[in-house]
């Protein structure tokens, strides 16, 4: 496998390894919440960020104090799914 390069420069050494298990692990991780491993549930069942400064984080939270990370999410190369779910949450947060 290969290093993973985030666009923060924080480095995965090899997410993906040739291990059967492994490989199984990583596809059928019953937490991810998008296909490319950015949000992800945490124990309670609340969406949290799964990369960067706010990893572990709950997404609604960092929206709240932080709406230009909202911004940069939508500026950058993330997938529309991210992209989306993450204005779902910022919808809700403004409802509040």
């Amino acid at each position: 496998g290969k290093d993973l390069y985030e666009e923060e420069g924080k480095v995965l050494p090899t997410p993906i390894k040739n291990d059967m298990q492994v490989i199984h692990d990583f596809t059928n991780d019953l937490n991810t919440v998008d296909v490319t491993n950015r949000l992800k549930y945490d124990h309670k069942g609340d969406i949290v960020f799964n990369f960067g400064k706010y990893s572990g984080q709950l997404v609604s939270d960092v929206l709240q104090k932080d709406k230009q990370y909202y911004h940069w999410i939508q500026e950058k190369e993330f997938s529309a799914q991210v992209k989306q779910i993450v204005k779902r949450i910022m919808r809700e947060n403004d409802k509040k």
